[in-house]
């Protein structure tokens, strides 16, 4: 049987339960690995005899606990293979799945990584060795309409082991920033992203994202599985927050545009990347420069922004301190915002209203419904 040209990483902390099923799955798969490392970040379980088990088979690196940026930075240092990939010690790789996403960088020379989507599975309790039942699989957008970098910004679709790296790629970019705790996962795609064009791989799912009720985080910061959003709001916010001051605007349009040209839409998607993504310290600021903007319709890609926007965040939903609506009602004598303003009304009617009925249909429904659908309903 050949071997590919993958190591694998496999960060562990304290996850003895789960972690020989993720090996296991390494072991079975249609194209071996060249190397598995077993990055153990401080455990104080069984993590070092469940691996002693598989001697000769997988590398075992044991440090004190740092975080799984830390460990996996710990882990590159001893990769040998091309390529890299990392897998989460509570999911389970599917048997194909080195195979085909080695072939999609085989045949793509120009590109830094590939990508696919996983199964989710549904909650089971972390003491349960039984795999829950599949109950979805991951997104992976169509990159057509916004160009693959604009799609990443907006939503997170290569976490975890949906991604294959050429390790020549991890050293350029000095491996993983320290600081996120969580998000570590987003942080290194965008900036993989922004450097290398991307393979996606055909067929079905890569892996099986275990769900269960183990406490995540580092020795100094447990937390239930209940927290785990909040945090990931937490990282995210403060991701995005440097990379507003790092990125160009030509970064915010899909490829070939001008910004110049397109300067309204490139800051409309910096305000919905800031609305996505809480950060809250730059609302006004973003809400400012779109004021500035002239008040003529938005075209079909500025519409668009606004649609996605609305669709992941029902009712654009913020927390009392920093109220957006009120920040947009506020500023509305500008024609810049009072545009911004009739289109994510129009928006958030339109998707309230999916699919389009017509307002006859809204008898009993309040007069002013009646009104706010004729007057913004396509």
């Amino acid at each position: 049987m050949t071997t590919s040209d993958v190591s694998v990483i496999v960060p562990t902390f304290n996850r003895a339960a789960l972690l020989g099923q993720t090996i296991d799955s390494l072991l079975r798969q249609t194209t071996p690995a060249r190397q598995i490392i077993v990055v153990d970040d401080g455990s104080t379980d069984e993590t070092a005899a469940v691996v002693s088990r598989y001697r000769g088979s997988v590398q075992y690196i044991y440090r004190p606990n740092g975080g799984k940026p830390a460990a996996l930075n710990t882990g590159l240092t001893h990769v040998t293979g091309e390529y890299t990939w990392i897998l989460d010690d509570d999911d389970v790789a599917c048997p194909d799945a080195l195979e085909r996403l080695a072939a999609a960088l085989d045949q793509n020379l120009d590109c830094g990584f590939s990508y696919g989507t996983a199964y989710i599975t549904a909650p089971t309790p972390i003491e349960s060795l039984e795999m829950g039942q599949v109950v979805g699989e991951s997104r992976a957008p169509d990159t057509e309409q916004t160009g693959f970098l604009v799609a990443l910004l907006e939503g997170n679709f290569l976490g975890g082991a949906r991604i294959l790296v050429r390790t020549s790629c991890y050293h350029q970019l000095g491996g993983y920033d320290e600081r996120f705790l969580r998000s570590e996962d987003y942080a290194m795609p965008i900036r993989l992203g922004r450097r290398w064009p991307a393979a996606r791989v055909s067929g079905g799912p890569l892996f099986l994202i275990r769900n269960h009720s183990g406490m995540r985080g580092t020795a100094s910061d447990r937390f239930d599985p209940s927290d785990d959003l909040a945090k990931f709001y937490h990282y995210d916010a403060l991701l995005f927050d440097e990379l507003f001051d790092s990125m160009t605007l030509d970064e915010f349009i899909p490829p070939g545009q001008d910004p110049d040209v397109e300067y309204r839409q490139a800051h409309l998607q910096r305000f919905s990347l800031s609305v996505i993504h809480r950060v809250h310290t730059r609302l006004s600021e973003m809400i400012d420069v779109l004021g500035q903007c002239d008040g003529a319709p938005y075209n079909d890609a500025e519409r668009a922004v606004i649609d996605r926007l609305v669709a992941r965040i029902p009712g654009l939903w913020t927390p009392p301190s920093l109220n957006l609506v009120e920040q947009i009602r506020r500023r509305a004598a500008t024609p810049g915002v009072s545009r911004l303003r009739h289109e994510l009304a129009r928006a958030a009617l339109r998707r309230r209203l999916t699919p389009p009925i017509s307002p006859r249909a809204l008898v009993g429904t309040s007069r002013r419904t009646v009104r706010m659908y004729s007057r913004y309903a396509p």
